[in-house]
Order: structure tokens, then sequence, then C-alpha cells
């Protein structure tokens, strides 16, 4: 009997562990901050509509140059081609199952307009795009990755309470 129970308490602890440490809990409705998405400001109207694992992305609408506004849209390797060079580009690796990931993406989604004007954030489906995730280094979900005009990785940012880091970081990366 004794063998039995010490391999199940090993694996529930390991569990807690790691849920701990990658900033996601197994538990619906629960975060590490302890912080309900309702926390998040609410100036703005958000559709929460969750993301279906292997639901493909409505297409997000064509880019022909750079943008004036801000905009959050699905991430697509040719929209990303397209707006490469042409506006500050941020790539959000969010995963849909990820209570770190909800909070964030509400962030972004309620005050996108704060972003410096041109900006594009593209939300990359972090278990769907392993290649991507693979050429930025990405190990955990909940990672923002600011480009160049090359593609290249500027700077990068997780776990954000409000919009400000992120904001800044772009600010840095791109001059005005």
């Amino acid at each position: 009997m004794k063998r039995t129970i010490f391999p199940a308490l090993f694996l529930v602890i390991a569990i807690a562990i790691f849920s701990t440490v990658s900033g996601c809990s197994l538990l619906p409705g629960t975060s590490p901050e302890k912080q309900p998405l309702s926390a998040v400001p609410q100036n703005t109207n958000i559709e929460k509509t969750p993301m279906v694992k292997n639901e493909p992305l409505s297409p997000p609408p064509a880019v022909s140059g750079a943008v004036s506004e801000a905009q959050y849209l699905p991430y697509s390797e040719s929209l990303a081609n397209t707006l490469i060079g042409k506006s500050p580009v941020a790539l959000f690796f969010h995963a849909s199952w990820c209570p770190t990931c909800r909070l964030e993406n509400e962030i972004i989604t309620a005050n996108i307009s704060d972003l410096p004007k041109g900006t594009v954030i593209l939300k990359v489906d972090y278990d769907q795009e392993t290649s991507l995730k693979q050429k930025y280094g990405i190990t955990m979900q909940s990672i923002v990755v600011v480009l160049d005009s090359t593609g290249k990785e500027v700077g990068r940012i997780g776990d954000f309470k409000t919009i400000t880091p992120l904001k800044n970081l772009i600010d840095t990366s791109f001059p005005q």
C-alpha cells in the first residue's frame, strides 16, 4: 500500500510545482496573482470570445502598408511578413487554457489605443505555432516579443498587469 501512495503523492506535488512555476493553474478560474479578470480596467467593451483549440481564426483585414492606429490581430505568417518593416510588430504567444494569457489578452484589448500609433500586436496560438516558438526561443506562453524592421527580436515582456510595461518596451524599441 505504501509503495502505491508515494508515487501518486510525488506526482501531485510535481504537478502543483510545475503549474505554479509556469504561471498557470490547473484549476479553472484561478491564477497565481489571485487577481480576477474583472480587475482589468473596464473602460471599453470587451468581447469575451475564447479561442477553441483547432478552430481557425477569422482572417484578418487586408493590410497594404503601414497602419495608422494600433491594432490587435490574429497571427498569420503572411500578415506578419506584410507588416514587418512597415509597422512596429509584436507577437503575443497566447494559450487559451492559460489564466495569465487571458488577463494579458484583456489588458491588450482594453488598452490597444494607448499603444503607439502604427503598432500591430499579432496574437499567436502558443499550442499551434511550434516553429515560431522555436525561432524566438519561446518556452512558455504569455510572452510578447517585439520585432524590429527585419523581424529580429528587440525585446520581450511577460506577466504584465497593466499596458504600461508593453507600451514602454514598444516606445523604446521604436522611438518616434
